[in-house]
């Protein structure tokens, strides 16, 4: 049974509703003084509201096509999985032209570890559609992940702030994105947005894993303000692990953000000195079963593919060109403006290949031995110029400022109002920073270490989308509570006066 906090509408019960709060807070746990079933519903009748629109949304985009070379995988994998029923091969030499190696027959390995998740939701998606396109299926995905986490994100809030009218105000978080994150109106994504940088819209390859990483995180949010017992909380833990390993089949290691985020969770069931060891020992459970399922989600489907295609998964490349990306990161500004990088690198999977050619005229691409060749080619242009390069990771983290400066600011003064009130719900802001902060610590890696485009901001785009929900919680909050706060101090202080007065000086 979900236990919510009462909203009084009596201006008179705000100081006994602070007062419980405050000593939940200071306790560490979630309220425990429950609000009428009827506003339960409303606030989740608002969030189906929501869901339903943002559903639409979605439906209502064009397709989303993938890059030119992914485009090609796709449609490649999509079509063998038609024909076979098996995920992720293709038929051999076609797909894209990055990711070829020698196989023995007709059908070989596809994507190799380039984020197979949207892959195989595409050709899953096909059993649904029925279409000859993977297009169909990837935006019926893109607008379920999107809307499933609204259903119950106005009630996270509103448990989070303390009063049903933080959720209700949700309504207009989507005018709120599209004011401060350049006319975003998804929630958590920055799918089907577009730039003068970026002229192809995010597609769902970066839009999914930045829904699956918002819906995961919403749902830590919520369960952060339930009161559960072990068994309740353990079972959570393998669910947000579950998420967490889809995340990172995603993209690269983004379900890890999601799953130390358990360790909120933790914290708020335990108590004593145990308690950061209790967070810190179920995040990072939570990071080790996340990793563990998605290696058997893994070996499951290379099972299949190595019975399918009769290659053996040790003769297909191994790598996810890390270095390869670090390495065309180094052509900033030159994709953002033009302007040639001090480098000497130009921002072109082409342009690294031919690099790594130089070097070793056999090299596979995306290979392990691809990588190898491209980390020697980053290692040395940094090592000739280390204060460039620092220069270089400054200046890209400023274009990222920037670029989000509005919503950050949005957030910063939201959870500084939240914090400063005396009676406001400053445990549950903190739990709430803490859910986030991960995914947007490793978000930061792509946007800076490689590029500040909106195709590498969807860690981001999940976290700041998920504080920018609570903010304006706080704010609405905050403000339509202001005349009544008012009048609450003027009534303490002419009782004060009162008091004062009438135990006036007697007997001098």
């Amino acid at each position: 049974m979900i236990d919510v906090m009462s909203d009084p509408a009596s201006p008179a019960r705000e100081p006994s509703e602070a007062k419980q709060s405050l000593t939940d807070d200071a306790k560490g746990g979630p309220s425990s003084r429950p609000w009428p079933r009827a506003v339960t519903f409303v606030l989740l009748f608002v969030g189906v509201v929501m869901a339903a629109i943002g559903f639409a949304t979605v439906m209502s985009m064009p397709d989303m096509t993938w890059h030119s070379a992914r485009d090609a995988e796709l449609r490649a994998t999509y079509q063998a999985y038609q024909q076979t029923g098996t995920l992720l091969i293709k038929e051999t030499g076609s797909g894209s032209y990055g990711v070829q190696a020698p196989a023995p027959g007709p059908l070989t390995f596809a994507t190799w570890d380039d984020d197979p998740g949207s892959y195989i939701i595409a050709s899953l998606m096909g059993d649904v559609t029925g279409s000859s396109s993977p297009y169909p299926g990837l935006k019926l995905a893109q607008a379920l992940l999107v809307a499933i986490p609204l259903i119950w994100l106005p009630l996270a809030v509103a448990r989070v702030v303390g009063k049903a009218r933080a959720g209700y105000a949700l309504v207009l978080l989507p005018a709120v994105t599209w004011l401060l994150n350049h006319g975003a109106t998804l929630v958590g994504t920055e799918y089907g947005l577009s730039d003068r940088v970026n002229t192809l819209p995010v597609y769902s390859l970066y839009g999914t894993a930045a829904s699956l990483a918002f819906l995961s995180l919403a749902l830590v949010l919520l369960l952060s303000t339930l009161r559960m017992n072990l068994v309740a909380l353990i079972g959570a833990t393998v669910g947000i692990s579950v998420l967490a390993a889809f995340g990172n089949m995603s993209r690269s290691l983004s379900g890890m953000g999601i799953a130390a985020a358990v360790g909120v969770l933790w914290w708020v069931f335990a108590r004593g000195r145990w308690r950061w060891v209790a967070a810190l020992g179920g995040g990072v459970a939570a990071i080790l079963l996340a990793t563990l399922i998605q290696t058997g989600l893994m070996t499951a489907v290379n099972v299949q593919r190595a019975e399918t295609t009769g290659q053996a998964m040790t003769a297909v490349p191994d790598a996810h060109t890390a270095w390869h990306s670090l390495y065309l990161g180094l052509s900033y500004p030159q994709p953002l403006n033009g302007q040639p990088s001090k480098f000497g690198v130009t921002w072109s999977d082409e342009f690294a290949w031919a690099k790594a050619r130089e070097v070793d005229p056999d090299v596979v691409i995306a290979s392990a031995q691809y990588d190898k060749v491209l980390q020697g080619l980053y290692l040395d242009k940094v090592g000739s110029d280390p204060a460039g390069a620092v220069t270089l990771y400054l200046k890209k983290a400023l274009y990222l400022a920037k670029h989000f400066g509005g919503l950050i600011l949005f957030i910063v003064v939201g959870f500084v109002v939240g914090m400063w009130i005396r009676q406001g719900p400053r445990a549950r802001l903190g739990r709430a920073l803490a859910i986030a902060t991960p995914l947007l610590l490793l978000g930061l890696i792509p946007a800076i270490m490689v590029m500040p485009m909106l195709y590498y901001y969807s860690e981001l785009a999940a976290g700041l989308g998920l504080l920018a929900a609570v903010s304006l919680g706080v704010l609405v909050w905050a403000v339509t509570s202001w005349p009544a706060r008012r009048r609450s101090v003027a009534r303490q202080r002419a009782q004060g006066d009162f008091v004062e007065n009438s135990a006036g000086p007697v007997g001098v």
